[in-house]
């Protein structure tokens, strides 16, 4: 199995992208608030005004950032989403390998419990196939779902929840429903947070 090659372009081109300190502090900055370039210009004191107007040409042509008609420019949320969609679903499909499709070693890896009976149910672009029917193994699936896509200790309003589920499975009410039922997910007026409680 291989990672979908959209989800490796994104990733790639993301790694690039902020391979660069300038524009590594830029999204820092920005993920903190809006800024207006003469406010990144002061709080990137080491960069030239030119290699600072450039490095956010560069991440607006990305769409990682947008900039308003005044010139506060600020970080696009959608963005992000996509980036961490793309890779919950990579590293879905590399907790979901097979065995056989594991690469020779010459001493056994260690083996996470689930992962032989995961790769039952995810297609070779991570996609969830189907849902177990046995609970203890829907369970299972659903728990690790909920680890590769949601992070603990933030909140999720339902539309960024089907956003995320979005990619992975066809039926995105139903499986949201199934996230609270089982308890990897709990839900309080309309906003979902991660809880995974046994």
């Amino acid at each position: 199995m291989s990672p979908p090659p959209d989800d490796l372009a994104l990733m790639t081109g993301f790694v690039k992208l902020l391979g660069d300190r300038g524009r590594l502090a830029i999204i820092g900055l920005l993920a903190a608030r809006p800024r207006t370039l003469d406010e990144l210009a002061e709080d990137l004191a080491t960069a030239s005004r030119a290699t600072l107007t450039r490095n956010l040409k560069l991440l607006e042509d990305a769409e990682w950032i947008s900039s308003d008609g005044n010139g506060t420019y600020r970080l696009r949320p959608d963005a992000l989403t996509t980036l961490r969609a793309a890779m919950a679903r990579v590293e879905i499909l590399s907790g979901a390998m097979s065995d056989s499709d594991a690469p020779a070693t010459t001493a056994p890896a260690p083996r996470q419990n689930p992962q032989p009976m995961l790769a039952a149910y995810f297609d070779d672009q991570g996609r969830l196939r189907r849902m177990p029917a046995q609970r203890r193994q829907k369970e299972l699936v659903l728990r690790h779902v909920g680890e590769q896509l949601f992070t603990m200790g933030r909140s999720y309003d339902e539309k960024e929840v089907n956003e995320l589920l979005e990619p992975l499975y066809k039926d995105v009410d139903a499986i949201r429903e199934d996230l609270v039922e089982v308890g990897v997910m709990e839900r309080r007026n309309g906003r979902y947070w991660i809880s995974l409680r046994k």
